[in-house]
Formats: C-alpha cells, sequence, structure tokens
C-alpha cells in the first residue's frame, strides 16, 4: 500500500480518457486515485461517501453542467480544503479565466503530455497553485483587461502587514512554503500560518484566488 501519496479524484464526462488518466496516474509511487467520476451529481455522492481526496482533476464540461459550477459547488459544501485542478481541451483565456475564479487552483491542458499533467498534479498540491508561464502571462493580462484596479484598494488590503505582502508576492511566483520560508528566513510552520491569516485578511477561497487580489490591489504585476 503506498503511504505520503497525493490522493486524487478524476472527474471527466469522457470514461475512456477518464479511466486513461486514473490508469497512468496509478502508476505512479506518490499518487493514488481514489474515484473516477463522470459528472457533476457522481462527483458530490462520491464525496459524500468516501475518502476526500487532496487533489481533483476537474473537467470543464462536464454533460449537462459545467466545471466551473461543479467548482462553486465544490467550494460552497467542502471550502479551500480540496486542490481542484482545471482540465480541459479548451485553451480559450475566458473558459479559464472562469475556472479559476470559481475557485480552481490552477489549468492544465489536455493536449499536455502526460508528464506535464503529473508534474502540474504535484504543483498544485504542493504549493496550492499551478500555471505554466504561457498561462500566467495569458490570466493577468486578461485580469488587467478585464478587472478595473479600484482607486481605493479593496477590503482586507489595509490590514496587510509588509511581511504579509512579502510572502504574497513570493506566492505569486510559485514558492511553496519552504523556499518561501527560506527566502523569509522564518520556519515553515510559521510561513504556514502566515498563509493561512492571509486568506482570511483578503477573503480569498484559495491560492489561485489571491494571486488574483494581488495583481487587482498591485502587489503583483
Amino acid at each position: 500500500m503506498k503511504t505520503n501519496v497525493i490522493k486524487l479524484g478524476i472527474v471527466d464526462d469522457h470514461k475512456v480518457l477518464a479511466d486513461s488518466l486514473s490508469s497512468f496516474c496509478s502508476k505512479e509511487p506518490d499518487m493514488e486515485v481514489l474515484f473516477v467520476a463522470n459528472s457533476q451529481e457522481e462527483l458530490m455522492g462520491k464525496l459524500r461517501w468516501e475518502e476526500q481526496p487532496n487533489v481533483i482533476l476537474m473537467d470543464y464540461a462536464l454533460g449537462s453542467s459545467d466545471g466551473e459550477d461543479c467548482i462553486l459547488q465544490l467550494r460552497n459544501i467542502y471550502g479551500a480544503g480540496i486542490r481542484v485542478l482545471g482540465f480541459s481541451m479548451h485553451t480559450d483565456e475566458g473558459i479559464i479565466y472562469k475556472l479559476i475564479k470559481a475557485g480552481a487552483n490552477g489549468y492544465v491542458s489536455k493536449l499536455e503530455n502526460a508528464s506535464k499533467i503529473i508534474e502540474a498534479i504535484r504543483t498544485v498540491h504542493e504549493t496550492g497553485v499551478y500555471s505554466n508561464t504561457s498561462l500566467s502571462k495569458m490570466l493577468l493580462d486578461k485580469i488587467q483587461r478585464t478587472e478595473q484596479k479600484p482607486e481605493q484598494k479593496e477590503d482586507g488590503f489595509s490590514s496587510l502587514s509588509e511581511i504579509d505582502t512579502e510572502i504574497i508576492k513570493l506566492i505569486c511566483q510559485e514558492q511553496n512554503n519552504e523556499q518561501i520560508a527560506d527566502v523569509m528566513n522564518l520556519s515553515v510552520h510559521t510561513i504556514s500560518t502566515y498563509r493561512k491569516k492571509i486568506l482570511k485578511k483578503v477573503g480569498c477561497k484559495n491560492t489561485a484566488g489571491l494571486v488574483v487580489f494581488a495583481v487587482r490591489n498591485g502587489i503583483f504585476r
């Protein structure tokens, strides 16, 4: 039996693809696929009765529903404890942006090879956010075009300390707790505590939401 593994759920309405994903992820020594679901309803049923995963790989198109609605329902019921990685054939920035705004921790294209998908799962589990370089630029451009930066900063901004803003900048650069601890010369436990308090201060659901907040308020560019 595997120990110290990433417990994974896969949600995709294409059963053959979902089963293939399950097969190659299960071969990784640090991953265990808890379940495969082919619809939003099936996912919610499995979460009620089965062990909760660390990461859910979530297709955007789920038959009669979509990944955006599914993520919103997931966040409303289970909060930010489960990392969600959006997964789709689409590369349209609008769709990816909707997934992130709904509460996804990142996005990876189905057009990527298997090793890149595995890397994305590991990264989102470890750091709470996944975004490759081109996706990061695209999303930042999208936020800057569509989100008006308020003349007055958003609620929560004034409560951030200098240390908070430095940690946020490092989070936006996809640094994990260990890396941030090294840079800040603080313990990993202290960084973890800061991260939780920062999310509470700014009212964000997860790390991806924090990145959006940081861009809107000029903390990260």
